[in-house]
C-alpha cells in the first residue's frame, strides 16, 4: 500500500499542476507541460478492486475509525479529496479540466475509504456500521 500512496501523491502534484494551468486560457506548450497523465483513474479502479475482492460487502453506511493511525489520516484524505472533488466540479465544466484529471479526483476519495477499510481488515477490526437505533435518548 505504501507504493500506492506515494503514487497518489505523485498524481497529486500532477493534478495541481494541471490545476493551476487553466485549459481555456493555458498556451498550447503550457497545457502540454500539465497536461495530465492517462490513466491514473484506472490504476486507482484496480486497486480498489483488488481490495474489495477481500473486503466484506457494505449494505449500510460504515462509520470512519479504527485504531491505527493510518486509518484515521485515509479517512481525513478521503473527506478532504471528497471536498476538492467539489470544487474542481465547476473548473471541468467549464472546460478548465481534462476528464483524466476529473476522473481521477473522482475515484481518489473512493480509494481512500476502500484503503481505510482494507487497512482495518489486515489488522483484524471489523467494521462499524450505522447504526439507525441510536440516538440520544439510547445512550
Amino acid at each position: 500500500m505504501l507504493r500506492e500512496l506515494v503514487f497518489t501523491q505523485h498524481m497529486m502534484f500532477h493534478l495541481g499542476a494541471h490545476l493551476a494551468t487553466p485549459r481555456t486560457a493555458a498556451s498550447d506548450s503550457k497545457a502540454a507541460r500539465t497536461a495530465f497523465p492517462p490513466g491514473a483513474a484506472e490504476t486507482l479502479e484496480k486497486w480498489i478492486d483488488r481490495m474489495q475482492c477481500e473486503l466484506p460487502k457494505i449494505t449500510t453506511f460504515v462509520l470512519p475509525g479504527g485504531p491505527q493511525p493510518a486509518n484515521a489520516a485515509l479517512h481525513l484524505a478521503r473527506t478532504i479529496c471528497r471536498r476538492a472533488e467539489r470544487l474542481i466540479t465547476p473548473l471541468y465544466k467549464a472546460g478548465d479540466v481534462e476528464d483524466g484529471a476529473y476522473a481521477f479526483s473522482n475515484r481518489l476519495s473512493d480509494y481512500f475509504f476502500v484503503a481505510s477499510r482494507y487497512v482495518n481488515l489486515i489488522t483484524g477490526v471489523p467494521d462499524v456500521t450505522w447504526d439507525k437505533t441510536v440516538v440520544p435518548s439510547s445512550m
